[in-house]
């Protein structure tokens, strides 16, 4: 069938049309954006520099393997709900927080101390 040819549906006539440029993805580089997995990493950075614990530590402690939260950290992968969870459970975090840096849902305090974890992880 021809892509300008109609055809027909229960209620209505569509014609048909080449989407393949309708949603072409633009670089999140270039909207001034970091690539999401990496931002949710630096916040699971700033996490553990918060609560001062290493990754190992931090990874006994919420019974994950360090090979499967290494990723996450370092922004290679999209840290998983299941492992988000765990975080908020044994931190007090926000899933929020973790995947879209909205501290609304956290104490002043704790946010204040997160802001200023923030600060010492880009001062190194």
């Amino acid at each position: 069938m021809d892509m300008g040819e109609p055809y027909f549906t229960n209620r209505e006539v569509v014609k048909r049309h080449d989407s393949s440029g309708d949603f072409a993805p633009l670089p999140l580089a270039s909207l001034g954006m970091q690539p999401p997995f990496e931002a949710i990493g630096k916040r699971l950075l700033t996490l553990r520099e918060w609560r001062q614990v290493e990754q190992q530590a931090l990874c006994a402690e919420i019974d994950v393997p360090t090979n499967q939260y290494s990723p996450f950290e370092r922004g290679h992968r999209r840290i998983t709900l299941d492992v988000a969870i765990k975080l908020v459970e044994q931190y007090g975090v926000t899933l929020d927080w973790i995947y879209l840096n909205d501290m609304r849902g956290m104490t002043g305090q704790m946010q204040a101390e997160l802001r200023n974890a923030e600060r010492v992880l880009k001062a190194a």
